[in-house]
């Protein structure tokens, strides 16, 4: 795909695919981590109306800032905990298809930003 068909696209889980692709292609790791990172930050601001939990909001903000080194390791684990307990929190009260949109923001912030990604970009076009 190129850089003017990436910026046409519309379809989230094409673009997920390509992604990953040239994600597991690179050499680093670190690479790969933060594009993947950067996806996910970029499918929840599709849906940053949707987030009913600042720390959602806060998690995604701080997800952006670790991807591109302005936020530390201890910061975004925080914020990511903060997501996580905006998460259940949600879930407890409206079950488990209400509280789809927080998960989003939990895991683009999470560990395992590829996960992030995917889930936020199913977010996003469900």
């Amino acid at each position: 795909m190129t850089e003017a068909e990436w910026l046409e696209c519309d379809d989230l889980e094409k673009m997920l695919r390509v992604a990953r692709f040239h994600s597991s292609r690179q050499k680093s790791r670190l690479f790969a981590a933060r594009k993947s990172r950067l996806f996910a930050t970029a499918c929840c601001r599709l849906i940053w109306p949707c987030f009913v939990d600042e720390r959602s909001r806060r998690a995604i903000e701080v997800a952006e800032r670790y991807a591109d080194a302005s936020a530390s390791e201890e910061e975004l684990t925080a914020a990511w905990q903060g997501a996580e307990q905006a998460h259940r929190e949600m879930y407890d009260v409206v079950g488990k298809c209400g509280a789809h949109i927080e998960w989003a923001a939990e895991l683009a912030a999470g560990p395992d930003p590829f996960l992030g990604a995917k889930a936020a970009a199913w977010m996003t076009v469900s």
